[in-house]
Parts: C-alpha cells; sequence; structure tokens
C-alpha cells in the first residue's frame, strides 16, 4: 500500500530529534554521512539494532563501516551481503583499511552460519530478510540474539509494511518502543500502522540530503542516465512466453537494479546461465 507506506516515511524523516555520538566522525566520511554515523551509534547502544534505509549511492557501506570501527576497534564484524556484493565490501574494507568478516546470503539459505563471535552484525540488502519462513531467515535469526545488529537496505518496504516487521525483529526486540507508545513493533507493522517512534529504530534520509552538491549532480546524472538505459533495455527483454513469469522475472531484475549496477550484473549473469542450461538440454 504506497499511501501506508508513505505515510510511516514521512513519519521517520520527521521523527523526533535524536541523540548524537559526541566524538568525531573519520575524515573519509561525507559530511552527511557524518551526521549519519554520529546518529546511529546512539541507536544502536539503545536498542540494539538499527536500520539505516539511505537511497541507493549514498554511502551506506561507508557509514556501516565507520560504525564497526567506532563500535569495536579491535574486533572484526561481520557483514552479510549478497553474493554478488561481497567484492565491493572485500575492496572498501581493504581500502579503509577496517578488516571484517564476510558471509553472503546463500551460505546462509544452505543453511551455514557465519563463524567467531562478532558484537557487531551488518546486514547489507536486508529487505531480502522480509520473509521470516525463508530458511536464510530462519537460520539468521537465531544466531543474532544477543549481538548489535545494523541493517541497511534501500527498499525496506518491497509489498507491505510487514516486511519492515520481519527485518526490525532481527535486531531489536518486540517491546523496543513499549515506553513510546508501541508495544509490539510487529502488531503495528503487520496492522499497516505507522508511529513516529519507529524514527527511532529507523533512519532515512533524503537523497539531496545525503550528498554534497558537487558532488550530487555529477553522481545522480550519472546514476540516473545509467538507470534509464539499463530499465529501457530490460523492458524489451522478452523474458518468457508466459506473461506472469516474464514479469516476475522483470521484477527481479528491478529490484536488482535498484540495489546497485553489481546486482543487476549478477541477476543478469545468473538469468544467462539459466538460459544456457535450457538450450543445452533442448539440443539432447
Amino acid at each position: 500500500h504506497p499511501a501506508e507506506t508513505g505515510i510511516v516515511i514521512r513519519a521517520l524523516a520527521a521523527s523526533c530529534a535524536r541523540d548524537s555520538e559526541p566524538g568525531e566522525s573519520p575524515d573519509w566520511l561525507r559530511p552527511a554521512q557524518g551526521r549519519t554515523w554520529s546518529v546511529l551509534l546512539p541507536m544502536l547502544r539503545r536498542f540494539g539494532g538499527a536500520l539505516l534505509a539511505d537511497p541507493t549511492g549514498s554511502g551506506k557501506s561507508y557509514v556501516a563501516l565507520a560504525v564497526a570501527q567506532a563500535w569495536r576497534p579491535h574486533r572484526s564484524p561481520t557483514v552479510v551481503a549478497p553474493a554478488t556484493l561481497i567484492p565491493q565490501w572485500e575492496r572498501l574494507s581493504r581500502r579503509l583499511d577496517i578488516p571484517v568478516r564476510l558471509w553472503s546470503h546463500e551460505r546462509l539459505s544452505r543453511g551455514r552460519l557465519p563463524p567467531g563471535a562478532p558484537s557487531l552484525v551488518v546486514v547489507d540488502e536486508s529487505h531480502r530478510f522480509r520473509n521470516p519462513v525463508t530458511r536464510r531467515y530462519r537460520t539468521l535469526a537465531p544466531w543474532l540474539v544477543g549481538r548489535t545488529v545494523l541493517l541497511l537496505s534501500a527498499t525496506p518496504v518491497v509489498n507491505r509494511l510487514a516486511d519492515l516487521s520481519a527485518q526490525l525483529l532481527l535486531g531489536v526486540r518486540d517491546d523496543a518502543l513499549a515506553g513510546d507508545g508501541v508495544p509490539s513493533v510487529r502488531q503495528l507493522l503487520e496492522g499497516a500502522g505507522s508511529h513516529p517512534a519507529l524514527g527511532a529504530l529507523i533512519l532515512q534520509r533524503p537523497r539531496e540530503v545525503a550528498m554534497p552538491a558537487r558532488r550530487e549532480r555529477s553522481i545522480a546524472v550519472a546514476e540516473d542516465d545509467w538507470l534509464r538505459t539499463a530499465l529501457t533495455h530490460l523492458d524489451r527483454l522478452r523474458l518468457s512466453r508466459s506473461p506472469a513469469l516474464a514479469r516476475l522475472v522483470r521484477g527481479v531484475f528491478w529490484r536488482a537494479a535498484a540495489s546497485s549496477p553489481a546486482a543487476l550484473r549478477g541477476a543478469l549473469a545468473r538469468y544467462r546461465l539459466l538460459l544456457q542450461h535450457c538450450q543445452d538440454a533442448g539440443g539432447e
């Protein structure tokens, strides 16, 4: 329900003023990213979990690594991300000299848990954990108990507000907002409700605030051109003889494109491999 989702987003954006970290953010963060960092740390300390829902391209991974550096300087966090994004995280962590342990969503889907006992876990593309009945969710959720969880997603609400509930409960108690008049986060969101107190768990800043003016113009043009071209070509593809199946596959590509160019490339590569398998099977 777009209208209901909009109500929640506006509540988050206009939520009460939050506490901020008194220290200085790393100098490799942009000013807006530094402000995000300074707000996220108190949120994580208070609730044990938070969701950063800034737009694609705003540097959520930089902010997450800055949080990790401040959280436990001598203890590596675990980053859980789609396999297609693992190389990006590897390159960034090496460049910033912030060690992390990387684990893929796909390993979780096979029932394999990350090693070690990290105090902080970063879940990238957390909207992929919006369904509690999936194996990856049922594998990850118990392991996260007692750990601090930072969720990252530009699209936390995919189909309904219950998507948001499932993600938040990976890191926070259901009654985390009871003192603010919300006895159950699950009941609030599964009932398609909204409340300004959600802003204590979810941080979202508009794109125009997330980037400095000069850099914003150059990045926005490049990203918009890339995304427009990609979506144009996707719309031209005949993905299946079945209209319903074609819509399903195209939706997968759209969600990947909304995440990052690397995610879209990975989705296209997997689809191409599937077509090759089908072609080989038909030729036998």
